[in-house]
């Protein structure tokens, strides 16, 4: 369909939104529903850098750690009692969710905890709207802000930008994969991979 459009307003000369109305008028709607749904996905991405920027802005505030790395960063603010993170080194008999009385399944990590109320600030459900975040409404403007300027002049413009956006996620998966692979236990972990169970298909 993609390809159709885009072949078909070249050769009509004319945008996404309007060719298929030129080849059949009863289907000029299908244009404009096609141009809201690339509006609604550009929304989607925007929030999505804007957690991106809430998260790397969070990096920065906190090094040499990351804030969510430990329970202990949290407490007052995000961390609730049920907070507890293994890789702490703390055992659970030790930690302040068994001092609650809360079952060790019934425990979350620091990093489930900062994304649920630090990030997502999680209302008890629907009913409860709460209030602006003021930190993540600045990091959407900046996001907005970030996207607006990098196709303000158009993208034949950006031709370096093209390059390192292109590029940069396979340099980054790729060292991230060397990482993985030099973990403990990566091996056994790609035998599970890839070994089916076929007992349980």
């Amino acid at each position: 369909m993609f390809f159709l459009e885009v072949s078909v307003g070249q050769y009509l000369g004319v945008g996404g939104m309007s060719v298929v109305g030129q080849l059949a008028p009863i289907f000029k709607g299908v244009g404009y529903s096609a141009i809201m749904m690339v509006f609604l996905e550009n929304v989607y991405y925007i929030i999505v850098i804007t957690w991106t920027l809430f998260y790397l802005f969070n990096t920065f505030m906190d090094l040499p750690s990351l804030p969510w790395s430990d329970c202990s960063k949290g407490n007052g603010t995000w961390a609730t009692v049920s907070c507890w993170a293994p890789e702490s080194g703390i055992p659970y008999a030790e930690s302040v969710a068994a001092m609650h009385n809360i079952s060790e399944a019934d425990t979350e990590t620091a990093v489930e905890q900062f994304w649920k109320n630090e990030v997502l600030h999680a209302s008890g459900g629907i009913e409860e709207i709460g209030e602006v975040q003021w930190d993540l409404f600045i990091c959407l403007i900046v996001a907005w802000a970030l996207v607006y300027g990098f196709i303000w002049k158009g993208l034949h413009n950006s031709g370096k930008l093209l390059w390192v956006c292109a590029v940069f996620p396979y340099i980054i998966l790729s060292i991230l994969c060397v990482k993985a692979l030099t973990l403990e236990g990566a091996s056994e972990g790609l035998k599970f991979l890839f070994t089916p169970e076929w007992e349980r298909l």
